[in-house]
């Protein structure tokens, strides 16, 4: 009932992120902007808020992930090839982020996340963006 929802404490990580820019590329970044009202991140590339086709509603996401993994061009150089066993990343929920590992396996298993540390990461309830971004992405906070 009620009671029991005001004892929820919502998961406060120790880094402040209220503003992250993921820089894929020279040409592609996304901005992912902290919304305290909703609690939640809203999703920007170019300045540009992206919104869904269907509703027309902003992008916004409780979690947030930024995964690093290892990018290359297959022999066309017009397709990526990323790796999907492992790596490190970024988790943000609630104006602030942790580091994490990540690792998924072959194409049927799903996503398992960590701590950097390797203990369980505690994910809070709520619709989720998962980006990848090349190893050398630079991802900053503010």
């Amino acid at each position: 009932g009620k009671a029991w929802l005001q004892w929820i404490i919502k998961l406060a990580l120790a880094n402040i992120a209220n503003k992250a820019t993921v820089a894929f590329s020279g040409a592609a970044t996304s901005y992912f902007t902290y919304d305290a009202t909703n609690g939640t991140y809203v999703k920007t590339s170019k300045c540009a808020t992206n919104k869904d086709v269907v509703t027309g509603q902003s992008y916004n996401f409780k979690n947030v992930f930024v995964l690093k993994t290892t990018m290359t061009h297959y022999p066309n150089g017009k397709h990526r090839k990323i790796s999907f066993q492992s790596g490190s990343g970024y988790y943000l929920v609630n104006g602030t982020y942790e580091e994490i590992k990540w690792e998924k396996g072959d194409a049927k298993d799903a996503l398992k996340f960590t701590k950097a540390d390797g203990t369980p990461l505690t994910v809070e309830a709520g619709n989720s963006w998962v980006c990848f971004a090349k190893t050398d992405s630079s991802v900053t906070f503010e």
